[in-house]
């Protein structure tokens, strides 16, 4: 059941993104910790949809936890916006739960916490298994598998009405799996530095099969004699897969023999292309008794979510329901980006310049950027520079504000006024090879020929020096390590 239960949470419950859907993303943060003490805290209201507004603590959850996984190489901006996607399709999905009157099925949940019980029996193991999931206590886990268990059957149901079917023989071929081990014994240079003759292969083989069955241990045996490198470090484990994955990987002469062990038995020496191999079956499970009856519906169910999420059904559903949906974006900052992503630059000015009277974003440097950059394109230089010049004083040596400056001044005509700026920035960043970077890509797109040139010829020079330290450096150290291995020596 735990593995089951794992398994539709890699299908549900992943930390971020869940399902791919549209480019949106379908998520659920039901447990995720709560990090109040990160300095990224949204205010809202962000959005309302179907009249129900999403409670700041949720939009929260999920903005901080984007924050932490990609604030370094994204802009707060992007993270709202991505969270914003989240919250609506996880509000959406909400809202259908509801409608459809989707309740978890109770002797499932209590079978779940009761192998969850009987699993991490200990309090330090019960800790660290509600740690790793995110929840603070067993009730709160309890809840995290009532909304997994909701949406499988949500999602089933959908795969159903989608007409997706699934054959009792993809049920078997999931369901079937073995768990192996093996010794080779190897005749291509492939797999062996001095491939033996088939003669010596087979009298190698011979010879480690006895051994095991006089008592020797086939782990120890396999380290010591087996050519896969890959598995003999672990004493011979190939490990656990489908029945149907070892029949499409290994030579058939191979999974033949080991479908004819039992449960812990050797084979004698097998011959495939590769050599000899001494087979042993640590494990199998077949289609078969009771437990097979049991777990049948569930597999079921596991290839409906990852039929449905393959097809593109699941894309064209929320695709559906969102338009079906009212959504309405309260806040005007969130409003000004996605304006500003479909390049409805009239639209994204009014929302920007609604988003600068709010106190939420009257200091927000990414906003009155991006407020600025609005005016430029519509052609509004006047209200572009009134923006930027309400910048806070430290930022204004950043050179975000430079660029986006010197790229108002150049669309309004003034390009001398522009090339100062780009010649203030191109000072205040000093051997700064990230802005230095960053400057140029603004001055050849803005077709500055003698400032890229002297961009250019600054960059070439600080790079040079670097290599020169770099060179220096490791001369020293080279140095170094000569005179400790002389005095060890001595």
């Amino acid at each position: 059941m735990i593995v089951k239960i794992r398994r539709l949470s890699q299908v549900l419950l992943a930390p971020v993104v869940v399902l791919i859907v549209a480019g949106l993303l379908v998520t659920l943060f039901i447990g995720m910790p709560s990090r109040a003490e990160n300095p990224y805290l949204y205010k809202g209201p962000s959005v309302k949809i179907n009249g129900v507004k999403v409670k700041d603590k949720d939009f929260n959850q999920v903005y901080q936890e984007l924050v932490r996984l990609y604030g370094h190489r994204q802009t707060q901006e992007a993270l709202k916006n991505q969270t914003l996607e989240i919250v609506i399709n996880e509000e959406l999905v909400k809202q259908i739960l509801k409608e459809r009157k989707i309740e978890a099925d109770r002797d499932e949940l209590a079978a779940i916490m009761a192998e969850v019980r009987k699993n991490y029996p200990t309090e330090e193991e019960l800790e660290m298994f509600l740690r790793d999931r995110g929840v603070k206590n067993l009730k709160a886990l309890e809840n995290l598998y009532r909304e997994i268990l909701r949406r499988q059957t949500l999602y089933v149901q959908l795969a159903e009405e989608k007409g997706i079917e699934v054959t009792e023989e993809q049920i078997r071929e999931r369901y079937e799996t073995m768990e192996l081990s093996h010794i080779l014994i190897a005749t291509e240079p492939e797999n062996a530095e001095k491939p033996r003759s088939q003669r010596e292969a087979l009298q190698r083989a011979e010879e480690v099969y006895e051994r095991i069955m006089a008592g020797e241990d086939f782990a120890q045996l396999a380290k010591e004699y087996s050519d896969d490198p890959f598995t003999a470090e672990m004493g011979g484990r190939i490990g656990r897969s489908t029945i149907l994955f070892f029949q499409q990987a290994l030579e058939k002469n191979f999974v033949e023999t080991a479908l004819q062990l039992a449960v812990g038995e050797i084979s004698k020496p097998v011959e495939t292309r590769y050599g000899y191999h001494i087979i042993r079956v640590d494990d199998v499970k077949l289609a078969e008794g009771e437990e097979w009856e049991k777990e049948k519906e569930n597999v079921r169910k596991e290839l409906m979510l990852e039929a449905l999420e393959q097809s593109g059904e699941m894309n064209t559903w929320i695709k559906e329901e969102r338009e079906k949906a009212k959504i309405e974006i309260l806040d005007p900052a969130l409003r000004g980006y996605r304006f500003k992503q479909d390049e409805k630059w009239e639209e994204a000015a009014r929302a920007y310049e609604k988003a600068l009277k709010d106190k939420r974003y009257r200091r927000n440097v990414e906003v009155r950027l991006s407020a600025a950059e609005a005016y430029r394109q519509i052609g509004d230089y006047d209200s572009a520079l009134e923006v930027l010049a309400k910048t806070p004083e430290r930022v204004k040596r950043e050179p975000d504000w430079a660029l986006a400056e010197t790229r108002v001044l150049h669309a309004r005509g003034t390009v001398d006024e522009a090339k100062a700026v780009l010649a203030a920035a191109i000072d205040r960043a000093g051997e700064d090879l990230s802005d230095l970077y960053f400057i140029l890509s603004v001055a050849e797109e803005l077709e500055f020929a003698e400032e890229v040139e002297i961009l250019k010829a600054k960059l070439a020079k600080v790079e040079e020096r670097r290599e020169a330290e770099r060179r220096e450096l490791e001369r020293l150290f080279l140095e170094e390590q000569k005179k400790l291995e002389e005095v060890a020596g001595e």
